[in-house]
């Protein structure tokens, strides 16, 4: 009975496995077939309300309604992007015109009276130098790299 059982759980395993490398395997395909299924399933209400309705005595066909909805698609990507990439472009321009020295020395004084502050009651280590970390953590943050 138990190796019946373990014979089972090594199928699956295996199974399992095989299903794994497969999808590492075709990882860009089965991206483009979850495109394609979540734009079928975001396109089929549209469709569905277009091959139902009439205008006078025009009626979408299956084929005019799939264009249009195919269209519109387009379209609002286009809307988003000429929208926020030039929004991303103008933030990283001037992300990478931080100065993080300059940065540094405006808060000084206030990290100097937090650091003696943290240090008397014992939060942060006597050696350590919360303006060094500060510094630190600033300079990777806005690194343009």
């Amino acid at each position: 009975m138990t190796g019946n059982r373990f014979s089972k759980i090594l199928i699956g395993l295996i199974v399992f496995a095989i299903l794994l490398w497969a999808i590492i395997l075709f990882r860009d395909i089965l991206s483009y077939i979850l495109i394609a299924w979540v734009l079928s399933i975001l396109g089929a209400p549209m469709m569905n309300r277009l091959t139902q309705t009439n205008v006078k005595k025009f009626r979408f066909n299956r084929t005019a309604a799939a264009l249009t909805t195919l269209f519109t698609f387009v379209f609002v990507i286009y809307l988003l992007a000429s929208f926020i990439i030039p929004l991303v472009l103008t933030e990283a321009k001037h992300l990478s015109t931080i100065d993080v020295s300059d940065i540094s020395s405006s808060i000084k004084e206030p990290i100097l009276a937090l650091e003696s502050w943290l240090k008397k009651r014992a939060f942060i280590d006597e050696t350590k130098s919360l303006e060094h970390e500060l510094q630190t953590l600033l300079t990777r943050s806005f690194n343009p790299k």
